[in-house]
């Protein structure tokens, strides 16, 4: 066997362990002891998979049977949880685009957001689609929704997957968010509600049976990425409405990239508050307002963490609401 391969073999997997370890301490530090064994546990290996109906493409006629001995209700309204004896990507429900397979966090945005007909909503960062096609779902495509991509080849693909679950009225822009305003000065103060599922380093995707899920991961990433989102977050500041209201998320448990933000963001937006969050799942945690050495606003409590278990992933939620 060749020697360099078994060097650097062993060398990746000493990297791994020792990311591994780096992983639990911050969780450990984040959570305490106790909370931090349970998440621990609930990382250590990977969820079985959700999905929720296209109410765009499910009609009157349609049914589950197809698949309903392998399925249970899930959390939120017209979601479900599937068995390991059942491949959902591989049934004609999924074909037919009449059921999106999506993870049980990535809904939570949408179901804080609440969205209304007629209301303009903005999504900052769309891609794949999900978020915007779950709106257009839930409103029967009355909703006027403008999704926004940075990337040209994840536009593409945002563009294909929301058309195919038969979504209308969706205006398409391929632009940095940051730049909007510059771009169309017309979208200062325009929509009703902005939904930032921001860029960042998914520590909630990290399954630590599987080193691949956290081979670029590191201590500095949470720090780094998190001046992007106070960027964002800024920026669909000047885009929201008077008395609209800006659903920030992330799929991470970095504080730095959680209450840090949104603090940073009150405390530089006097004329935004925090609004409580009525998300009736056992596993939501009130935001952190102390972490080592910082004290964030106390209002900060108002955001909520997703703690882990059995269904979800980890996951952040911050409601903000503008007063003027």
């Amino acid at each position: 066997m060749n020697v360099k391969y078994l060097i650097k073999s062993k060398t990746s997997s000493m990297k791994n362990t020792d990311k591994k370890q780096d992983i639990i301490k911050k969780l450990q530090d984040i959570f305490g002891d106790g909370k931090a064994e349970q998440i621990i546990k609930s990382i250590t290996f990977n969820k079985p998979k959700t999905f929720r109906i296209n109410r765009l493409k499910f009609t009157a006629n349609d049914d589950l049977n197809e698949i309903k001995s392998h399925i249970k209700n899930a959390d939120f309204s017209d979601s479900f949880i599937s068995s390991e004896e059942i491949q959902i990507s591989k049934t004609k429900l999924n074909g037919d685009k009449k059921i999106y397979i999506q993870e049980l966090a990535s809904m939570i945005p949408v179901v804080v957001l609440n969205p209304k007909t007629e209301e303009n909503i903005l999504d900052m960062c769309a891609s794949p689609g999900s978020k915007t096609s779950m709106i257009q779902s839930l409103t029967n495509n009355k909703a006027n929704v403008t999704a926004v991509e940075k990337s040209l080849g994840r536009f593409y693909k945002l563009k294909e997957i929301v058309t195919d679950q038969g979504c209308e009225n969706v205006k398409f822009i391929h632009s940095d968010a940051n730049y909007l305003i510059k771009k169309f000065p017309d979208f200062a103060n325009s929509f009703d509600k902005v939904m930032l599922d921001a860029p960042c380093s998914n520590e909630g995707g990290i399954v630590l049976s599987e080193p691949s899920t956290y081979k670029y991961w590191s201590l500095k990433e949470g720090k780094q990425i998190s001046k992007l989102q106070k960027g964002l977050l800024n920026s669909a500041g000047k885009l929201v409405k008077p008395r609209g209201e800006i659903i920030y998320s992330t799929c991470t448990f970095s504080v730095e990239e959680n209450e840090e933000v949104v603090d940073w963001f009150l405390r530089r937006n006097p004329n935004f508050q925090l609004e409580a969050i009525d998300l009736k799942i056992e596993n939501a945690q009130e935001g952190i307002t102390k972490y080592k050495d910082k004290c964030f606003d106390s209002t900060v409590s108002k955001t909520l963490r997703i703690i882990p278990n059995e269904r979800f992933k980890g996951f952040f939620v911050a409601r903000l609401k503008r007063l003027q």
